[in-house]
């Protein structure tokens, strides 16, 4: 299963790594997300968020594996008084190549053997989705799947 611990140090190392990421945080669910992202201003640009995984079990009593949801967000909050559509596509032109960017870096881990929860990631079960008007924010989901042991 993914800890929590390891979720919170993996996300401020991405902070650090992703030139366009100015912040980050990890929540418990998505009403979570939208209460913080209301307090958010476009200063605040351009955000990460994880929201905690859920976890399945799979296998049996001998070898249990939990199948682990985990989800991304890569967001930009948006005046929508001063939105033109260029600076509507911009903001999912910055936030797309992002999450594009990331999600190559969570592929590299898995493969040059990082030691983090990403070793166990399944990358034929992967997705990447616009997300409009969430809170006020814009910009980019990714969505992966990592069948951990319990």
């Amino acid at each position: 299963m993914i800890l929590v611990s390891e979720l919170r140090r993996y996300v401020k190392e991405k902070e650090e790594q992703l030139a366009g990421v100015k912040s980050s945080f990890v929540v418990v669910e998505k009403d979570g997300l939208v209460n913080y992202l209301n307090k958010l201003s476009n200063k605040d640009n351009q955000i990460l968020i994880a929201v905690m995984p859920d976890a399945r079990s799979s296998g049996n009593e001998d070898n249990v594996k939990m199948n682990n949801s985990l989800g991304f967000f890569f967001l930009e909050k948006t005046e929508y008084s001063e939105s033109v559509q260029d600076k509507w596509l911009d903001i999912f032109e910055r936030t797309q190549e992002t999450a594009i960017e990331f999600t190559r870096m969570l592929i590299d881990e898995k493969i040059y053997g990082a030691c983090d929860f990403n070793q166990y990631l399944d990358p034929q079960n992967m997705s990447i989705q616009p997300e409009t008007g969430l809170a006020g924010c814009n910009g980019w989901s990714v969505e992966f799947f990592f069948n951990t042991p319990l």
